[in-house]
């Protein structure tokens, strides 16, 4: 299974792709337990962040430009994920997307924000800011209980991170992809479902 992501023949990939794909049930469907994050008092169960995979870059200067991520530098396609927050596993992906999108602007389309309980709010990084859904960090905090608030966040938003960390171990996500662009999602959300199967058995039992 490795062998043939690292060598992307489409010819298998695919086929295992209707296997393996990830479909983005929502989270509000496969929610596990309520985690309070400390005296902040809200409920969360997806910490909320955006992974750009570098492609190489387009012929088309349309194209080009459409896909130029001025955040990364670099010609990107853009994936929304939301990890369970204790956990990590992947409940949540949306795209892909041109690199020159927000992060915000795909979250709106994604329809995500739609999709939350009463009282529950989603953890996100400043690039979230604007959402009153998505708990982001204080972005110019002036006092150490406002600082003390970011740390918190932070601490607990790296799970994300370390589950994106995960995806970019496979060199077809982390280098510059060579191949079709509408290929590109399919390989991406196979290596998703590995990510999560990786983790359910790695998880203490």
């Amino acid at each position: 299974m490795l062998f043939v992501l690292c060598c992307e023949c489409s010819r298998i990939t695919i086929p295992c792709e209707r296997v393996l794909s990830v479909r983005p049930t929502p989270f509000i469907q496969i929610r596990l337990a309520n985690r309070f994050l400390g005296r902040l008092g809200y409920r969360f169960n997806l910490v909320l962040d955006a992974t750009e995979c570098p492609i190489e870059r387009p012929a088309d200067n349309a194209v080009q430009r459409l896909h130029y991520s001025g955040k990364s530098k670099q010609h990107a396609l853009k994936y929304e994920l939301g990890v369970h927050i204790v956990r990590g596993f992947i409940a949540w992906l949306y795209g892909s997307k041109p690199g020159s999108v927000h992060d915000i602007e795909v979250t709106r389309a994604g329809g995500l924000l739609r999709k939350l309980l009463p009282g529950e709010l989603i953890l996100a990084d400043k690039g979230y800011v604007g959402e009153d859904l998505l708990l982001t960090p204080i972005r110019q905090p002036v006092d150490e209980n406002e600082w003390n608030v970011n740390r918190e966040l932070s601490s607990v938003r790296i799970i994300v991170e370390h589950t994106i960390g995960r995806i970019k171990f496979f060199r077809s996500m982390s280098e510059p992809w060579r191949h079709e662009l509408f290929f590109h999602h399919f390989v991406f959300r196979v290596i998703c479902n590995l990510v999560n199967v990786d983790m359910m058995l790695a998880a203490p039992r």
